[in-house]
């Protein structure tokens, strides 16, 4: 018996449910041999441009709320209790979460690698 791979054995089962309902295919399915032409872009430049203002937008306003809370936590003692030290490291973690968005959409080399390192 032949072993199929994961793709063609969904691709193949969908095909044979919607026969069986008298339905037409859904067309290709993802990983399936006629959709391996499609080459990965999922939206056009100007769409990814818009996608990549709107996070650095949201970057931006993330950043000068943790920001605040980093600046109220170390300036007013009574706020340095348990509870709200963890929101203070919390609000660290953000911040740098902030600075790896701000280096927008790099492709491959150092600041891809950078990117991804802050991150994660």
């Amino acid at each position: 018996m032949e072993m199929l791979s994961s793709s063609s054995f969904l691709s193949a089962n969908v095909r044979a449910l919607s026969s069986a309902l008298n339905q037409p295919s859904p067309g290709p399915i993802v990983g399936d041999e006629a959709a391996d032409d499609d080459d990965g872009d999922f939206f056009t430049d100007d769409q990814n441009k818009t996608l990549m203002c709107i996070t650095i937008i949201e970057s931006s306003l993330s950043f000068i709320g943790s920001l605040i809370i980093i600046l109220s936590f170390l300036s007013f003692k009574r706020l340095r209790k348990f509870s709200l030290r963890l929101v203070f490291w919390l609000s660290v973690s953000d911040l740098g979460n902030c600075i790896s968005y701000f280096l927008g959409d790099p492709k491959d080399g150092f600041l891809c690698t950078t990117q991804a390192m802050i991150m994660r």
